[in-house]
């Protein structure tokens, strides 16, 4: 009976030392993050709403860092896309934002190579956001958090190959929220005392 039992025993043993060594493989093949890349960030085990929001292609900034809903500005450097997953979890967790959030990173390209819109000024997280073919103004002011407390809704900037525009977005359906295109750039002004 021992003797079969160390013979089942083997081919477990055989395939969990499989298993490891791919996995080590893996994480040994991952390539470094570094600034004037791209990441796609996915979540899951967080309302579907947040979701839709933190979902999508992050640029990361010269100094190694993205913008993250509710988080801010978190550091990328030295990290592998596996530890930055760990590492935005681990964020999530101890601000108490979220119990139970899944990341998975995908190591994009250089953000030269992808068609980005950026957003600056009086929103929750300004940045840059992957372009999305049909998206309007209000959905990036929307990927974005949404207006902060002292946006001015009436004059916000768009720059488009090289002229700008003035917007009016105090309604919600307004005429003045346009289509974007890649290269875009809004910038939300801060309201005047008077």
């Amino acid at each position: 009976m021992k003797k079969m039992k160390t013979m089942c025993m083997k081919p477990i043993k055989s395939a969990l030392l499989l298993i490891c060594l791919f996995c080590g493989s893996i994480q040994a093949q991952e390539l470094v993050l570094k600034g004037g890349q791209s990441v796609e960030l996915k979540i899951t085990g967080v309302p579907q709403k947040d979701q839709a929001q933190f979902n999508g292609a992050y640029a990361i900034s010269d100094s190694g860092k993205v913008r993250l809903q509710y988080l801010g500005e978190v550091n990328t450097a030295g990290m592998k896309p596996s530890q930055l997953a760990v590492h935005i979890e681990r964020r999530y967790k101890d601000a108490k934002i979220y119990s139970n959030p899944t990341i998975n990173v995908i190591r994009g390209q250089q953000i030269d190579d992808i068609p980005f819109v950026s957003i600056l000024g009086e929103v929750k997280l300004p940045g840059m956001h992957n372009f999305q073919t049909g998206s309007k103004v209000m959905d990036l002011i929307a990927k974005s958090g949404g207006f902060s407390d002292f946006a001015d809704r009436k004059r916000v900037k768009l720059t488009r190959k090289g002229k700008v525009r003035e917007l009016d977005l105090r309604k919600a359906n307004s005429k003045d929220d346009v289509i974007l295109e890649p290269g875009d750039k809004v910038i939300v002004s801060q309201k005047t005392l008077f």
